[in-house]
Order: structure tokens, then sequence, then C-alpha cells
């Protein structure tokens, strides 16, 4: 009769549900404990992987980082030498791979061994993946949050250095220690100027202009950080609207090639840029300073040479403050009206 097969059928359904909904409350029990406890990423994968049954990966492409569920797994040793800067379709189409985004932000991607993942689907396997996407966003903005404050006071401390707003030598360095610097080679300064970029808030400005702008600063400034910085591991640096200065340091017998790897470092990012803005940039490079104390001299020298780059219409180009010559001695006057007047009744004539 009808009810003898459909109370079965339904018996068997509702509990083929019940134990569905049994294993991803358990999965969801699982990563709700590895977000209460802040588990680290390879815990999260660790969890992730017992769930499914097989090895998994974390590319994070924010911070260009790799992790593993398991270090010594196939998975992991099919991935030395992948670096996160260069994930291509190319590379993913090698895993089954899932997304970790959020809205517009992209932080990485969830890699499991080709075509094992499939045969795990019985084991609900998608929403293990998917807490697991879940707990690494957390993991991710939590993460970019702390580095932004940390960054922040970085960058305090090096406006104060680069300002003279410090008054004791021991002060700069008891400071530099909370952050594992050292300043006792001394140091010079790098100032690179976004060109003319400050003229485009004088006009009308909407909302989506202005992120427009704040956006092409930041990939400028982002750019800017990672070519010095790959030449000078220990530059330190702070940014301001349209600047991003740096304090570069290194040993006595390496001080005279920081100008030729200025120059590469400045090429490199001019190549770059042709690419991804539309703005230019000038480099300023102040003198070196023996002693971290004066280092602000070196900042000042770095300003007036963008300052007088401005004045000359030299832009797109790197300027130092030791091959300035004549017109060092123009700038303390060369805003002053009486300047203007003596160039009119002179200089014009002649």
């Amino acid at each position: 009769s009808f009810v003898d097969i459909i109370n079965p059928v339904l018996t068997r359904t509702v509990n083929c549900q019940y134990s569905l909904l049994s294993q991803i409350n358990v999965i969801h029990n699982e990563f709700q404990t590895l977000a209460i406890n802040d588990s680290t990423v390879p815990e999260i994968l660790q969890t992730l992987s017992l769930i499914v049954g097989i090895p998994s990966a974390f590319v994070d492409t924010y911070f260009n980082e790799i992790y593993y569920s398991d270090s010594n797994s196939s998975l992991a040793q099919s991935m030395q030498g992948v670096d996160p800067l260069e994930i291509s379709g190319e590379l993913l189409a090698r895993y089954d791979s899932h997304l970790v985004a959020k809205q517009n932000t992209q932080f990485g991607y969830i890699l499991f061994p080709k075509g094992e993942l499939k045969a795990s689907s019985d084991n609900c396997f998608q929403t293990a993946v998917e807490q697991a996407g879940i707990i690494l966003i957390l993991r991710m903005q939590t993460r970019i949050s702390n580095q932004y404050v940390l960054e922040k006071y970085k960058g305090i401390f090096i406006e104060d250095i680069l300002l003279n707003n410090i008054k004791e030598e021991a002060e700069i360095h008891n400071r530099a220690s909370l952050y594992n610097w050292d300043f006792h080679d001394g140091g010079a300064a790098v100032a690179v100027d976004i060109n003319n970029l400050k003229q485009n808030f004088t006009e009308k400005l909407d909302s989506h202009t202005n992120r427009l702008l704040e956006k092409l600063a930041e990939d400028i400034f982002t750019l800017s950080i990672q070519e010095i910085q790959q030449s000078f591991p220990n530059a330190k640096y702070m940014k301001q609207s349209d600047l991003i200065a740096f304090i570069v340091s290194a040993p006595p017998e390496e001080r005279g090639s920081i100008v030729p790897q200025l120059r590469e470092i400045f090429g490199r990012i001019q190549e770059k840029l042709k690419k991804i803005s539309p703005f230019t940039i000038t480099m300023g490079v102040g003198n070196y300073y023996e002693n971290i104390r004066d280092i602000y001299k070196s900042y000042t020298e770095a300003r007036i040479s963008i300052n007088l780059g401005y004045v000359l219409r030299w832009f797109d180009r790197i300027l130092l403050y030791k091959d300035m010559g004549l017109y060092r001695m123009l700038t303390p006057i060369a805003a002053h009206p009486e300047t203007q007047e003596f160039c009119e009744k002179y200089l014009k004539p002649l």
C-alpha cells in the first residue's frame, strides 16, 4: 500500500537530512571553537583537512605567505617554490581551489590536491571549506587591523625623527628597540613625491574621485616600499598625503653604493608606474649623516631638492641634494617678492 512505501521513504529522507545537519553542526562548532580561541592559520587548515580527509594549503595573497595543514604532505612538496605574488590561473588549474574574499577584498586561496576534493563530497566538504574561509577572513581582518595600528605608531615614530621632534638620541634608540630596529649606523632620508597630486584636490571633488586618488597614491607608496626594501630591507618609512619618506641606512663600507642603488630603484619604479598610474614621481635624496639624531637635516635636504624640482619644473627624476649646486644657495630667497622684482628689473633686460 501507499503508506507502506512512503513512510520508509520519508523516514530515510528525514534521517539523511538529520545526519547531514548533524555533520554541519559539528563542523560549525569546530570552526567556532577555532574562532573563539584565536587559532593560527595552520591550525585552521589542520581542522579542515581532518574533516575533508585530504591535505590543504592557504595562499595568502595579501601578506604574500603560504600555509599548510601538513608541511610534509605531497601538496606542500608540490608547492615548493610557489610565489604568492605570481598566482595565476594556470597555477590554480593544477589544484582544487576556493577563493577567500570579502566584497572587493581578496585575501587568497585554499588549495587541495587536484581531483581529491570531489572524492570527499560525502563528508560535507563544501560546508567545511566555506567555514574555513570565513574563519580565515576573520583572521586576516584582525591581522590587517593590528598591522594598521602598528604601522601608524611606527610612522609617528619615524615622523618624530625626521621632523626633529625628539630631543635626546637615547630616546630614539630606546623607542627603536621596541620594534627591533637599529639606527646606530645613522642614515640618509629619501623622499618620494607624487608630482602634482595635490592639484587634483584643489578642484571640486566627489567621493569617487577622492577614493580613486587615494588608491593611486597608495599604489605608488606600496610600489616604492617594495622596491626600496628590496635593496634596503631595513629601510623605515612614513607616509603623507602625496609623499612617502624613507630612512635608508648602511654600514660604512657599503655607503658608497647607496646612490647607485637608489638610481636603479628609481628607474624600476619609473618603468612600473607607466603601467599602473597617470602620475610621475620625484625622488629627493638628502646627505648621509652618521648620527641618527641629525637625520632631520637629511630630510630637510630631500624636501628642498623636491621643492626645487617644482620651481624648475624638474619632474619624473631623482634629485640629489649634494648635486643641486648653485640652486641650493638660491633656495632661501626663491619665494621672496624682492627676488621677483630683481629678476624683472635687472635679469629680464639682459
